[in-house]
């Protein structure tokens, strides 16, 4: 993909895998995407998913356009991700914008990176992991969100052990269970 211009990504189909009535989506940009998050009022979690050795230029062009668009009297985005490098710049160039830790493969030093960049959230696959898991993990004092959860027994499951949020790909099923656990 990285190899592709705008005009060739705006081409693909971006909806057909999801499903015949998604065929034809294209590719947002990141402008068309805060667009709609600031219209609608939602939160957002910009996960910066950089290609090896760009981490620094990739998040430093994502917050010119996130910060340039994005008004100063809303809650600003959370910028997470799993690369170190990509979580360094974000705390170089926006301090102030909270940050989240997505730890996939075991990182033994996560707590001192969250600490050192002074990180919001820490972010888990949350599929597989156990009570003990959570539990180390919110010793940070920060909150624990869980991702890719689509199923609602495990969304129940984690929010019982504390788990702060999650995030899903089917968030209506996931919410309108939830509002019925709570």
């Amino acid at each position: 993909l990285a190899a592709l211009t705008l005009a060739e990504l705006r081409e693909l189909d971006a909806g057909s895998w999801f499903g015949a009535s998604f065929a034809g989506e294209k590719i947002p940009t990141l402008e068309e995407v805060i667009n709609l998050v600031i219209d609608r009022h939602l939160g957002v979690n910009l996960e910066i998913k950089p290609c090896p050795g760009r981490e620094a230029d990739t998040t430093e062009a994502m917050l010119d356009i996130a910060t340039r668009l994005w008004p100063e009297s809303v809650a600003p985005p959370l910028i997470s991700s799993s690369s170190l490098i990509a979580l360094e710049a974000a705390y170089d160039l926006m301090p102030d914008w909270p940050r989240g830790l997505e730890i996939g493969p075991p990182l033994p030093e996560w707590r001192d990176v969250v600490e050192h960049l002074d990180l919001s959230t820490v972010h888990i696959d949350g599929r597989g992991v156990t009570r003990d898991q959570v539990r180390a993990y919110q010793s940070a004092e920060r909150p624990v969100l869980a991702y890719t959860i689509n199923d609602l027994a495990q969304a129940k499951e984690l929010f019982g052990w504390g788990v702060a949020s999650v995030f899903s790909d089917c968030p209506d099923i996931i919410r309108n269970g939830v509002e019925s656990f709570h």
